[in-house]
């Protein structure tokens, strides 16, 4: 049956209802005493629902510390500002361990003011233990699955190293070939010219001549520089300690992949948890004034002032009507005038004591006045805040992977202990040591897009600029080139860049778009590459040699003959960029065009 302190008129099917249910019901007022319990309720918690009436629930449970959590829950629920509190706790109870599913929604007052809390209680004991077989099976098969997999990793880059062998040994005989060929050929030339006679030896046309007549035609012209470059994940995600305490667990290694939703830390929380508790009692205090100003004109001190002040007037009307009855006397002769003075000076007191009670109890009903009742408000308003957050820092003590990727250093510990060296070990997170809110435990490196980190020189950052073309190689990309572009330039030297006589460098980082998965599988965060970027393309330019250029006052000149018995033309040319084959001309000029020397 439902117990319950003040049944109302018409509940009876309601109770009904609840009695019927196979999940157990508790109601607590806004103290925490129980108002209202269902049998399935007494039998999960195992106490007497008659004992739990009209009793605090969480007292009882205090008797008991390994039922710290559910004691914990109750209080959470009470003031959660949400309303609709779930979780699933421990609980102990004659020597047997049980699961239970508890949700809670808070009982709000036509004034908006908490009268309570409708817990919901279920035993899930077995639903939680076929759970745990659950994900242990599914943990075992996870493991087995990565042991095959890393032994087809294994041997599929034992099969790519061979044929990397393979590749190189064929390159270097190709190599050495060519050489030989070169070489013998050069001392076979030198040989004939050195035996023909000298009057039939023509010199050698001197670098960037041309003959008379040269035909301009289109041809591919592009200029290029070279870095060198670390490969990085293309986007990094910070992992940080929600709250300063000691690392009790670390369920991950630097360098290896981590899933979205692992564990990655467990934090010891003992601290967060007294301040916690701390809050709750600033939280019940807090809430308490709000109540008792919000009723604050039906309290005990206002009727009292109230009290108070209608005494003094009854006191006052009788001094005057004692005065005017002594006035009448007077004239008659019958007392004597002192009784009569006597009896003003009760009346001024009387009149006195009236407006010292009115002032109280104006002073008294401003105690409860709207700026008042703001106040507190605010004031809890303040301390639920700073619970909800010690909440949530306390939920944050098991550290989960926000994405998935691969677990790296953070990136200001392994540049103060130079690198990857000895000294960035020195910086890892270790079981036992203690951390500060806010720092930086690791960083996750999202490999679904990488990214390339080189420096260019003071000579060329002026010609680097984002969005230009990149084609990235390097000795672990298994002789495929990957396509990138310039995505950022640094504004400020590095400052590692070198010693006083080095020229500076500038940091230039490139995205590398539409990577392959066999790419993706191949690379390795930290792997070196190199980056030659195409500072200027022009698939079809027009060059000439500077010797046919003719410099004037007005700019250069060029003697241009179109068509075949056309006569030579002055042509004022636009110049484009200077290569060591030539100057390119952006306007002026039509391909097939003959260039004749001035």
């Amino acid at each position: 049956m439902v117990d319950q302190q003040t049944p109302r008129p018409g509940s009876e099917h309601a109770l009904r209802v609840v009695e019927s249910m196979t999940s157990g019901v508790v109601t607590l007022d806004a103290e925490g005493r129980v108002t209202a319990i269902n049998q399935r309720a007494g039998q999960i918690i195992g106490m007497e629902a008659d004992r739990l009436t009209g009793e605090s629930l969480v007292a009882l449970l205090l008797d008991d510390p390994a039922n710290e959590a559910l004691t914990d829950a109750i209080v959470e629920a009470s003031y959660d500002v949400s309303g609709r509190y779930h979780r699933e706790v421990e609980y102990h109870s004659n020597g047997r361990r049980r699961v239970l599913d508890l949700r809670a929604n808070l009982l709000r007052g036509d004034g908006g003011t908490t009268e309570g809390v409708v817990l919901v209680i279920d035993d899930i004991t077995e639903t939680a233990i076929l759970r745990a077989s659950e994900q242990r099976l599914a943990e075992e098969l996870r493991a087995r699955n990565d042991n095959l997999t890393e032994a087809y990793r294994g041997l599929e880059e034992k099969t790519r190293s061979l044929d990397q062998a393979k590749r190189r040994v064929r390159s270097l005989g190709l190599i050495a070939l060519g050489m030989a060929v070169f070489v013998v050929g050069g001392a076979a030339f030198y040989a004939w010219t050195a035996a023909q006679p000298p009057d039939i030896r023509r010199p050698t046309a001197a670098a960037g001549t041309a003959p008379s007549g040269f035909v301009v035609q289109p041809r591919p012209l592009r200029q290029t520089t070279s870095v060198t470059g670390t490969i990085e994940p293309g986007k990094v995600v910070e992992v940080t300690a929600p709250f300063a305490g000691e690392i009790l667990a670390r369920d991950f290694v630097y360098g290896s992949r981590v899933e979205q939703g692992q564990e990655l830390v467990r934090l010891e929380g003992a601290e967060i948890e007294r301040e916690r508790r701390k809050s709750v009692v600033a939280t019940m205090n807090a809430r308490a004034k709000v109540d008792e100003l919000l009723g604050w004109e039906r309290g005990n001190e206002v009727q009292r002032a109230r009290r108070q002040l209608a005494q003094n007037r009854q006191g006052l009307e009788r001094a005057q009507q004692q005065l005017q009855t002594a006035a009448d006397l007077l004239r008659r002769g019958i007392i004597a005038k002192q009784e009569h003075d006597s009896l003003q000076q009760q009346l001024s007191q009387s009149e006195l004591q009236v407006f010292s009670s009115e002032q109280d109890l104006a002073a008294t009903l401003r105690k409860g006045s709207s700026e008042q009742v703001t106040i507190a408000r605010l004031d809890l308003a303040s301390v639920e805040e700073k619970l909800a957050d010690q909440v949530r820092q306390l939920a944050g003590a098991r550290i989960i992977a926000p994405v998935s990727g691969v677990a790296l250093r953070p990136r200001a510990a392994a540049a103060s202990s130079g690198g990857e060296g000895g000294g960035s070990a020195s910086r890892d997170i270790v079981v036992g040591s203690r951390v500060e809110q806010g720092r930086t435990l690791l960083e996750i490196g999202d490999l679904t897009s990488l990214s390339v980190r080189g420096q260019v020189d003071e000579i060329d950052v002026g010609r680097v600029r984002p969005g230009l073309p990149v084609v990235v190689q390097g000795v672990g990309f298994g002789g495929q080139p990957l396509a990138g572009e310039v995505a950022a330039v640094s504004s400020q030297a590095n400052a590692a860049a070198g010693g006083r006589s080095a020229r500076a460098r500038f940091d230039v980082l490139v995205a590398i778009r539409n990577l392959p998965e066999s790419a993706r599988q191949a690379l390795r965060i930290g792997m070196s590459a190199t980056l030659e970027i195409v500072l200027y393309e022009n698939r079809a330019a027009l060059i000439v040699p500077p010797d046919l250029l003719r410099r004037t006052a007005d700019g250069p000149r060029l003697m241009v003959r179109r068509g075949a018995q056309g006569e030579p033309q002055e042509v004022k040319p636009t110049l484009g960029v200077s290569l060591p084959q030539g100057i390119e001309v952006t306007a002026g000029l039509n391909p097939g065009d003959e260039i004749v020397r001035p």
